[in-house]
């Protein structure tokens, strides 16, 4: 099977502001890519957060609906920062570039994506097709 891309998603922290829209700015870009297996490929603007490389998440299933909370917890850790168990967290992702969460799911993971979930609100998330 041929692999190709069909969503492209633009994450960021909301925003107050009335008049500069919903998005504060563009923290992470994915892109959903389509093969034997499905996958995401995170990658970051330009900025204080231009020394990260760029991941790979694969989901757990195709068309997981934990997929952008997962990708969030693995690239963009910090917006979990207030969370109970945030150390956890924060260990399995530092230093990681790469999740298969088909093949090897850490242990503590399904507990952290119910801390993360609420706090998944202070995200702007557009998501294009192609």
């Amino acid at each position: 099977m041929p692999a190709y891309y069909s969503k492209f998603y633009l994450i960021g922290l909301k925003s107050e502001s009335e008049f500069w829209g919903n998005m504060e700015h563009t923290s992470l870009f994915l892109l959903q890519g389509e093969g034997d297996r499905q996958w995401v490929e995170a990658h970051y603007p330009a900025g204080d957060l231009q020394k990260r490389v760029p991941g790979v998440l694969v989901p757990e299933k195709p068309e997981d609906p934990n997929l952008l909370l997962d990708s969030c917890m693995a690239f963009l850790p910090e917006v979990f920062q207030e969370i109970p168990d945030f150390s956890s967290l924060s260990k399995i992702v530092k230093g990681a570039n790469r999740f298969d969460l088909n093949l090897e799911k850490p242990g503590k993971w399904d507990s952290l994506r119910k801390e993360c979930l609420p706090y998944m609100g202070r995200l702007e998330v557009k998501a294009l097709e192609f």
